[in-house]
């Protein structure tokens, strides 16, 4: 399917809070097996909302409660559903599998001393995880390491206390986008994006900085690595970078130069179609900087969208100018809903392909 072919059809939704205030910053969301609800998580209300999409309305507000035996940490960075009524729920350092009535029925603390195997090093630190449906008794986790700047995919067996590691940056891509100034923090300020995600019963891994993903393979234990070679963009950044500053100012140097690269967004699946959406984006920058501002002027955001088959091969790739912001987005009845805050109200921008 060529470029030309493609007819990129937008509309825009507006969902009906019945009046109430919904969170718009920073999604951490989930959808239903069937796609009809999105659950929202509030970090303010320490809740769930319940989006129905079919209606395009807040149906319920469901209470979770930080800390006791059905808590869930002060902080939720990452969910997935894993069925109808269960969710997976993690922070940094705690995971655990809830019913939607807020009711904890497994929990795992990532830094138990009872685990074997590989286990994280006093350098490392847990970044996003995922369990599987159907697999519940196996975590998933990315691991970064603040030293070095190394990343990992870490297999956690909670019934055998076991854990496996598995390297996927063999050419040291990561480290060259870790960005730091040891002034200021021992942490990278800047440093790449990797996505963990179930798409098509796959757990796949992805980053901002390449069109290249890893499927892990349940039935050989290993991941399995695709490459792509797209023609509107190039495949992946550059890298290079010092990555030791003296200053913020020299870091965002460096920082506009990554901007200005194409950054890739995870893939998502329409089951519908029997295909791999995926949207990335460079952003173009101006001459002129605002007074106390760390990068110059923004100009617009370039975004483009690419289609893969079951097998991850590349079949379709276009500009999409219609498009902004596209960094979490998903495919729901062979469209792809891309959130919005508009006005300070969820919306979606639908984006339908022929």
């Amino acid at each position: 399917m060529a470029a030309d072919d493609l007819v990129v059809t937008i509309d825009t939704v507006m969902v009906d809070a019945g009046g109430e205030i919904l969170y718009l910053e920073d999604l951490a969301f989930a959808l239903s097996p069937d796609k009809r609800y999105l659950y929202n998580f509030n970090r303010y209300g320490h809740t769930i909302e319940k989006i129905d999409l079919d209606e395009l309305s807040l149906v319920d507000k469901l209470p979770f409660e930080k800390e006791g035996p059905n808590g869930t940490g002060d902080h939720v960075y990452y969910m997935n559903m894993l069925g109808e009524n269960h969710v997976h729920i993690a922070d940094l350092w705690t995971s655990g599998v809830f019913d939607l009535d807020g009711t904890k029925i497994a929990s795992l603390n990532l830094y138990d001393e009872g685990f074997q195997g590989e286990i994280i090093s006093e350098y490392e630190q847990w970044r996003n995880s995922v369990i599987i449906p159907g697999q519940p008794e196996i975590l998933f986790a990315l691991v970064s390491n603040w030293k070095d700047g190394s990343v990992n995919l870490r297999r956690i067996d909670v019934r055998q206390k076991l854990i496996r590691k598995y390297d996927f940056d063999q050419r040291g891509k990561f480290p060259q986008f870790s960005l730091r100034v040891p002034d200021l923090s021992k942490d990278p300020i800047v440093r790449p994006y990797l996505y963990l995600s179930v798409e098509n019963g796959q757990l796949i891994i992805s980053s901002d900085i390449t069109s290249e993903i890893h499927q892990y393979d349940a039935v050989g234990d290993s991941l399995i690595s695709k490459e792509s070679s797209h023609q509107l963009t190039v495949s992946e950044k550059k890298g290079g970078f010092l990555g030791v500053y003296a200053s913020m100012e020299e870091l965002m140097v460096d920082y506009q130069k990554v901007l200005e690269e194409v950054s890739f967004s995870p893939p998502v699946w329409d089951s519908v179609n029997k295909r791999y959406y995926r949207f990335s984006n460079r952003v173009e920058f101006g001459k002129e900087k605002e007074l106390g501002a760390l990068l110059p002027n923004h100009i617009r955001t370039h975004v483009y969208l690419s289609i893969y088959d079951e097998n991850f091969n590349l079949v379709a790739e276009a500009a999409v100018p219609q498009v902004t912001n596209s960094q979490w987005y998903f495919a729901r009845g062979g469209d792809i809903w891309i959130p919005q805050n508009i006005a300070d109200e969820m919306a979606f921008i639908r984006v339908s392909l022929e």
